[in-house]
């Protein structure tokens, strides 16, 4: 199978009305597109997903079987366009709602289609697909599948195809994996203008909500040039990146690295971490930014002056109370209109430790005590508590980030009686804490127990 199918264009690894899934546009109302920041989709290891701009409260849009792969939202921030292979042996395009439920298939073929795009009016989609002559190449079609026309008809290979914010063009690389570059043709068709010429491979573009600009992916990194192909140039990304995408109002770009999602200002500085595999074997990559549209208009009503219709806002008498806006887990108010209030992210450490048990003795020996990894601004609180401890608690606030801690040197050699209890607590200020806690039961083996940490929370709950 070609991974090229499973994101855009590069190989890679694999209630209330919720986010404008109620908004009518009024008679004569005008949305203009993007629009605000919404939530952010992404391709997980075994679905889709959504997150908030900060990368918390964190939702399943679809999963099963099969890859779910290069998420597009529709331009109204209503719908989202996929690739999957969840139905056959070959990719097709589907479409389900903001917040999942139905998924409805759009191309039924025995090639494969993929990376779809929406047209700026929502009315149509463009894509790669295979079924003309075996090569990749862009297509358009009716948003319900219908219609379906080919756009380029090169010899050579034309993928991941992205529409320019006035309809007119479609951006896409030409040529082959590791040796592509990013061309423009006329949406209806014609004769296509290089606008790279590189031997770097550059796929992956991404129109600027203004349209002046496109961002693209250059061997691994991701680079900016104008809509013409001037002035071409990387952006200062610390690790490089791939598949960038550009938030609706146009301040920062997303992108992926090493199977994680990370968003940095346009200018390519301030870049922030937005997922993190952690212990766990998470894969977050290919993100698009949710666009809420404005509207105006007559019939229009708007009391808050937030761009969201009363018929669509949860609270038309607050503008920080929104489809789109940032929803801060803990303090009992649904800023993003989601029906809830946003879940803390769990902090994503790895606690390891080896206890040995003298039966002969009748106490409990610490070998090891790790967590795996460390960054900076978390804090560990080590506390001991019955007979054989050395010291009752340590903080530990961590100062430089690494890939593992040990605590050992604070429980070393403490000959830890039954009924001791030993806990360790992991947090980070704005995450779901760690707490891993050992009851000594020697001559037995210690009984282990985790549990995790609400901010501004004493006492331990279930996870």
């Amino acid at each position: 199978m070609d991974d090229n199918w499973l994101v855009r264009g590069t190989a890679g690894a694999v209630t209330a009305s919720l986010l404008l899934g109620g908004l009518v546009l009024a008679p004569g109302a005008l949305g203009a597109f993007p629009g605000t920041n919404g939530r952010i989709a992404f391709q997980t290891t075994n679905g889709l997903g959504t997150m908030n701009a900060s990368g918390g409260d964190r939702l399943p849009l679809v999963s099963g079987t099969g890859v779910f792969a290069t998420p597009t939202w529709s331009p109204d921030g209503r719908r989202v366009a996929f690739a999957s292979n969840r139905d056959t042996a070959t990719f097709e395009i589907y479409v389900t709602g903001a917040q999942g439920g139905a998924v409805t298939r759009l191309t039924t073929n025995s090639v494969q289609d993929g990376n779809p795009t929406w047209s700026p009016d929502g009315r149509r989609i463009a894509f790669e697909s295979e079924r003309a002559d075996g090569r990749p190449q862009i297509w358009v079609m009716d948003a319900d599948g219908g219609g379906p026309v080919r756009v380029t008809t090169s010899v050579a290979e034309d993928r991941a195809p992205a529409w320019s914010p006035d309809g007119t063009r479609i951006a896409f690389a030409r040529g082959p994996d590791g040796n592509a570059d990013i061309w423009s043709v006329p949406a209806s068709g014609g004769v296509g203008t290089p606008l790279t010429i590189d031997p770097a491979d550059e796929t992956n573009p991404d129109w600027a909500p203004t349209g002046n600009r496109i961002a693209f992916q250059r061997g691994g990194t991701i680079a900016v040039m104008a809509a013409n192909g001037t002035g071409q140039a990387p952006l200062p990304l610390p690790g490089g990146g791939a598949r960038p995408a550009w938030a609706p109002d146009g301040s920062r770009i997303l992108f992926d690295l090493a199977a994680q999602i990370y968003v940095a200002n346009a200018n390519g500085t301030g870049t922030v971490q937005l997922t993190s595999a952690g212990s766990s074997s998470l894969i977050a990559q290919a993100p698009t930014w949710q666009p809420v549209p404005r509207v105006s208009g007559p019939g229009v009503v708007d009391r808050d002056g937030d761009g969201v219709p009363a018929s669509s806002d949860c609270n038309d008498g607050d503008p920080g109370i929104r489809p789109g806006a940032e929803d801060k887990p803990g303090d009992r108010i649904d800023q993003d209109c989601s029906g809830r209030d946003a879940r803390w992210p769990l902090l994503k450490r790895k606690v390891g430790a080896a206890l040995s048990t003298s039966r002969t003795g009748g106490y409990t020996l610490v070998a090891s005590l790790v967590v795996k990894p460390v960054r900076k601004g978390d804090v560990l609180r080590l506390t001991c508590r019955g007979r054989g401890c050395r010291r009752r608690a340590v903080t530990v606030r961590v100062k430089k980030s690494r890939s593992s801690l040990s605590l050992l040197r604070y429980v070393r050699g403490a000959r830890l009686r039954k009924k001791a209890i030993v806990q360790l607590r992991v947090t980070r200020r704005g995450a779901l804490g760690r707490v891993t806690t050992w009851k000594i039961r020697a001559p037995k083996r210690p009984l282990v127990s985790r549990a995790c940490l609400v901010p501004g929370k004493k006492k331990p709950s279930r996870c």
